[in-house]
């Protein structure tokens, strides 16, 4: 079984030099780009906090998080990664049961950091509470004449069921000096991260029905309004391809023309939404800027929210046009971050998945604010 499970475990340091606290955390999803991993919360402060964490030797970012002291859970987003397999997770733990938990830990004499894999049998569980939620924890048993024990830099380490394969929990807190330890239940995943893919419970054991009675109500996706010239159609479409994960995750909605249902009245249902919009996207291109429905409309309305704070606005570069200094919105940053057209790029996917990545910056900080 270690086959299974070796490369998907790393070890988490920080980016600040002169911090020395480190921690283990398990890969659990990925997009296009980016790798996903669970940590601890605590295992982030202790590296210098969200923005100093460093992934297998590589930058990341804490995108949601518990408290230490509550649900010690933490996510982070790694640009690469892309050959790390991903675990499989589960909800629920069963008492008596076999575990295995593979962590890393640190030489005192050499100081180098070595994984190494624990095993025992699953004790009791209680409730961890953060706020109004609850979640459980699981009581690990180190078997008796084990030659390692529970270490500091544990914590972070997926505790996977013996027979299945499968993370029910991550190990938290190490108890009796390290003969024991606690490990959090996966039910505090989403409680924590409300954005969290759906994709992620597909095969796990989870009730769904105990998901939704045991989270707190997710709040309601992000609109986005897609602003753009009928000829740019096709790359509308690909850039709202690019947003499938957002969107089936919950964390957005999408809003443009052709989303408008039949016998509704048209002009009545694009001011209703590009009103409403959270995110404003104006698809730049030489036939947008050329529209005067698009000009005097859209974008004419959608300065005027962005102004006064009722709605982000982001330029997104289909194709080049001739001065950019010339048209209302210059003064923002544009997507891609390169300030590239999509159609000045090698490979057209890469654009837009830059593209989907700031987009998905800007929902993070929305959703944090709300």
């Amino acid at each position: 079984m270690t086959s299974d499970f070796w490369d998907s475990v790393v070890l988490i340091t920080s980016q600040d030099e002169d911090e020395y606290g480190f921690g283990t955390g398990f890969v659990i999803y990925r997009d296009f780009n980016s790798t996903y991993l669970l940590t601890c919360a605590h295992v982030v402060r202790d590296v210098g906090g969200p923005e100093q964490v460093k992934v297998a030797g590589i930058p990341a970012r804490a995108i949601a998080s518990g408290t230490p002291e509550g649900f010690d859970l933490a996510v982070l987003r790694v640009e690469g990664l892309l050959d790390k397999p991903l675990l499989k997770l589960s909800g629920a733990g069963q008492p008596g049961s076999r575990w295995i938990v593979p962590g890393f830990y640190s030489n005192d004499r050499t100081k180098t950091k070595r994984l190494v894999s624990l095993e025992g049998e699953l004790g009791s569980s209680g409730p961890i509470q953060e706020g109004g939620a609850r979640a459980n924890a699981w009581d690990l048993k180190i078997d008796d004449g084990s030659d390692h024990f529970l270490q500091p830099g544990y914590s972070g380490s997926p505790a996977i069921d013996r027979a299945s394969g499968r993370v029910f929990g991550v190990v938290i807190q190490r108890q009796d000096n390290g003969k024991r330890g606690l490990a959090i239940s996966l039910e505090a995943l989403p409680k924590i991260w409300p954005q969290m893919p759906a994709e992620l419970w597909e095969e796990t054991n989870m009730v769904r029905t105990r998901l939704e009675t045991r989270t707190a109500p997710k709040a309601s996706p992000i609109e986005v309004f897609f602003s753009y010239a009928d000829k740019d159609l096709d790359m509308q479409k690909e850039l709202e391809d690019h947003l499938s994960i957002l969107r089936r995750s919950n964390a957005i909605s999408i809003s443009n023309r052709r989303a408008i249902g039949a016998g509704k009245e048209w002009q009545g249902e694009i001011d209703k939404h590009l009103n409403e919009a959270s995110i404003i996207l104006l698809l730049v291109s030489p036939d947008f800027l050329a529209s005067d429905y698009c000009w005097d409309v859209e974008v004419m309305r959608a300065m005027k929210r962005h102004k006064s704070g009722e709605a982000r606005v982001i330029p997104v570069l289909l194709r080049p046009i001739e001065d950019w200094r010339g048209v209302p919105f210059s003064m923002l940053q544009p997507l891609p971050l390169n300030s590239r057209p999509v159609t000045q790029w090698g490979n057209r996917d890469e654009a837009f998945a830059s593209i989907a990545q700031g987009i998905r910056t800007v929902v993070e900080e929305l959703t944090q604010v709300a």
